[in-house]
């Protein structure tokens, strides 16, 4: 044989041998349990984009080109082409009260406008309901009524309901409406009560029946027995979730789930997961209102029953490993703790802290391994928030990923240190560019109030912000990823457009999906498992009708959802 016979055949072999040894790679790689071929933006900024991915066991195991995943592609593996549209990561909503707001619906619900047919459902309601022995509502609209209605709360409740407490909380969850009955359990009596950090609104010294922030807290938790049962919790998680999933949310964190004092929400989102029925992440908050808070004693008590709870509930898919605080109330209301006095008052609103025993707060609870989420609306707020972040960090010799709830009006200099010390920041997107009346405006002051919810600045200062929306209490703003987008691509709420009035602002597309993907993740500690279409992490995504990389920017909010995935599941 010619030597060039002798290497033909050499070669022949080889190529055989090496074809051989590619079928059986192909034949014996792991078998997908779902491969996806389509536009896919992975929210991974090592790569945006990708062709396709495989899934097994809840998870992906592969992501990259059309060819790469054909290799995973075996007889009982479920193949889904979209060449249309988009497929992107499952969304988290940073900040919310869906299950608090899914109790309220099977309470006193109120939907009317005006206070006379606000008056005429809870009359209504009370009629068919003798039997209870508290009187819970929710719904009612502060700049819906006058101010001689807003005086008269007390007066017109107890007409209706003159022998039980009654409470009914304000559509922003910020207010609440009370009778008589109510105020004297609390021992709020018509003189001098003074609650720090929260507010009673009086006319000639006697109680209006009109509370706010950490007075609400007060009446509510001391008076008044639990919202509901662990049943009735259960279908609340269930409408919560189809809620939040029917608008592409798979990560979620609760704010206020110690809303009524009990841990029942706790038992039943624990149920509920064990069942295998839980398919969203969810993060629970426990609330600590500052009034309960005066010396080491106090936060080291209420410390320890958020540990019990976090050890007693916690399940694959809630963790409730979050405390809630206030510094502060809301800057529409005046109560937002700000540097600069309201032109309308000639104060700068409710400070609920002290600033050294906030520190030292903060910094217990994340020595027990809590976490700490704090509402923040002014600018001098958000700066004694920073501040006890970093005392915690500092103290405990390690940064931790604490929150900070609507961080509205946020200077840059605490910016730069949110970015420093790695917290997270839910910001309400959903409300920039907020319209109210020019009075309203002028009684804040127009820089702080157009300047309250910021976008584009923490991007430009390396914070990895996400979205939230506080809803139900998102009034008249998107609470939906697609519309969230829009306004912060346009600066303009697609549900009431009005000129953008500040649009240096606005963000990226890129920046936009971030802060509801991967940003979102980070904030809650999930970024390692989810948050982005990556090898390794949990199969959550949705596929959507339109590429909104691509689409005009007005067109986002109209985006459809076609399908959504939990854990390599479709579950909508």
């Amino acid at each position: 044989m010619t030597r060039i016979k002798i290497v033909l055949v050499a070669f022949s072999i080889m190529a055989m041998s090496a074809m051989s040894c590619s079928k059986i790679e192909n034949r014996t790689k792991e078998e997908a349990d779902l491969v996806v071929y389509g536009n896919i933006y992975t929210s991974e900024k090592d790569g945006l984009h990708a062709e396709a991915f495989a899934v097994k066991d809840g998870k992906y195991i592969y992501v990259g080109d059309r060819d790469g995943a054909r290799r995973y592609v075996g007889d009982a593996t479920n193949v889904i082409e979209h060449p249309d549209g988009m497929i992107m990561a499952g969304c988290t909503e940073g900040h919310g009260h869906y299950i608090t707001e899914s109790i309220f619906k099977q309470l006193c619900y109120l939907k009317s406008e005006s206070f006379e047919d606000c008056l005429d459902e809870i009359r209504d309601y009370y009629a068919a309901h003798k039997d209870i022995k508290q009187f819970w509502g929710y719904g009612w609209y502060e700049w819906n009524f006058s101010e001689e209605e807003l005086e008269n709360f007390r007066i017109e409740l107890d007409k209706i309901i003159p022998n039980i407490p009654a409470f009914i909380c304000d559509r922003e969850m910020h207010q609440g409406w009370v009778n008589t009955k109510c105020l004297q359990a609390a021992c709020i009596d018509d003189a001098t009560t003074v609650l720090e950090g929260g507010t009673i609104y009086r006319k000639d010294g006697v109680p209006t029946g009109r509370i706010q922030d950490q007075a609400c807290g007060y009446v509510r938790l001391k008076v008044l027995e639990p919202l509901a049962d662990v049943s009735t919790y259960r279908k609340a998680v269930m409408d919560a979730q189809n809620n939040l999933l029917s608008m592409g949310y798979t990560n979620y964190l609760d704010a206020w789930l110690s809303y009524d004092n009990s841990p029942n929400a706790y038992s039943a989102l624990q149920s509920v997961d064990n069942d295998g029925d839980l398919k969203i992440n969810v993060i629970g908050c426990y609330e600590v209102d500052s009034y309960k808070i005066k010396t080491s004693e106090d936060y080291m008590r209420e410390t320890a029953t958020a540990v019990d709870w976090k050890g007693r509930y916690s399940s694959a898919h809630f963790t409730p490993n979050t405390i809630k605080l206030f510094a502060d109330g809301c800057t529409e209301s005046f109560q937002g703790y700000v540097y600069d006095a309201y032109p309308a008052t000639g104060e700068r609103g409710t400070k609920n802290w002290d600033n050294e025993l906030l520190n030292q707060t903060v910094a217990y609870m994340n020595s027990k391994d809590m976490l700490v989420h704090i509402h923040s609306y002014g600018d001098a707020a958000a700066t004694m928030v920073v501040d006890a972040f970093a005392y915690s960090a500092d103290k405990n010799g390690k940064h931790f990923r604490n929150g900070i709830g609507h961080a509205a009006s946020v200077i840059p200099a605490d910016m730069d240190r949110i970015a420093k010390y790695g917290i997270g920041v839910a910001e309400n997107f959903c409300w920039h560019n907020l319209v109210a009346a020019e009075d309203d405006v002028e009684g804040v002051g127009a820089d702080l109030f157009y300047g309250m919810y910021p976008m584009k600045s923490f991007f430009d200062h390396g914070v990895p912000v996400s979205s939230s929306t506080d809803a139900p209490c998102s009034v008249g703003y998107p609470a939906d990823p697609f519309g969230i987008v829009e306004n912060m691509l346009t600066g303009i709420n697609p549900l009431s457009p009005e000129e953008p009035r500040t649009p240096s602002e606005c963000t990226d597309i890129d920046q936009a999906i971030a802060s509801l993907t991967i940003n979102g993740a980070w904030q809650l500690g999930l970024e390692d498992e989810r948050g982005s279409i990556s090898k390794g992490k949990y199969a959550d995504f949705q596929i959507i009708d339109r590429d909104i990389t691509k689409v005009e920017k007005t067109d986002v909010h109209n985006t459809v959802i076609e399908a959504v995935y939990f854990e390599g599941k479709r579950v909508i």
